[in-house]
């Protein structure tokens, strides 16, 4: 299975600035699976960066939606996932018969 908010949160934890925390952010605003509840559109990029460091993790790491943390099968074939032929025929493979 091809990790989604998986890669995300391995990106938050392996931070070592808050610069770094700042581009995550940025890119989870437009491409990460958050949670139903979280509106980063009152967010603003200069109030984040204020944080402290751990405090900008636990934030992140908070609003990520943890049921995406795979690719769900039925979406594997969105572009948008960027899964490798491998990764689908393997996937096809071990759900033939289950699906």
């Amino acid at each position: 299975m091809k990790e989604w908010n998986a890669t995300l949160i391995e990106r938050i934890h392996d931070a070592a600035t808050q610069e770094e925390m700042v581009a995550i952010m940025d890119f989870v605003k437009s491409t990460g699976y958050l949670r139903y509840n979280v509106d980063f559109s009152q967010c603003k990029a200069e109030d984040f960066a204020a944080l402290a460091f751990e405090d900008q993790k636990k934030i992140l790491l908070d609003c990520l939606d943890i049921n995406h943390l795979y690719v769900n099968y039925g979406d594997m074939q969105d572009e948008a996932y960027k899964l490798s032929d491998y990764d689908l025929r393997l996937n096809h493979a071990f759900y033939e018969d289950k699906v």
